[in-house]
């Protein structure tokens, strides 16, 4: 369900009885992104496709690794080709938000953490969507 202030998602799962029965039902919020937050967001999917250590030190949180970001981003960079942002899929929009980035060869979700204060990105991790099938 989408509306001006974001979006909300509904997902239910029955239980396997006759009749069946509401088992797990989970709500997930997306607001949209603050402007700190999307130019973050964008600074991030270029780090992806160009890495440039400067920008990510200006980026990164010093608690960051950005050795080893360098070498995910460029996994990514070869796993997905050159990637896109689209949908924010969930978080506050400040400091927190799941966003699904749209790739040449597939999708994957990007789940970031800003410091609104700081703006700075203290953690990136990337996920399978949740619509992906798992695939032997």
């Amino acid at each position: 369900m989408k509306c001006k202030a974001g979006q909300i998602e509904v997902f239910a799962t029955l239980a396997p009885t006759n009749p069946p029965q509401l088992q797990v039902l989970q709500f997930i919020s997306a607001k949209p992104l603050s402007p700190a937050l999307r130019e973050s967001t964008a600074q991030i999917i270029s780090l992806i496709h160009q890495w440039d250590a400067e920008k990510a030190r200006a980026l990164f949180a010093g608690s960051v690794k950005l050795a080893a970001i360098q070498s995910q981003f460029e996994a990514l960079r070869v796993q997905y080709g050159k990637l896109r942002a689209s949908d924010v899929l969930e978080g506050d929009g400040q400091t927190q938000a799941r966003l699904r980035l749209v790739g040449k060869y597939g999708n994957v979700e990007m789940k970031l953490l800003f410091e609104a204060k700081s703006h700075k990105v203290e953690v990136v991790t990337f996920l399978k969507p949740r619509e992906s099938s798992f695939v032997p």
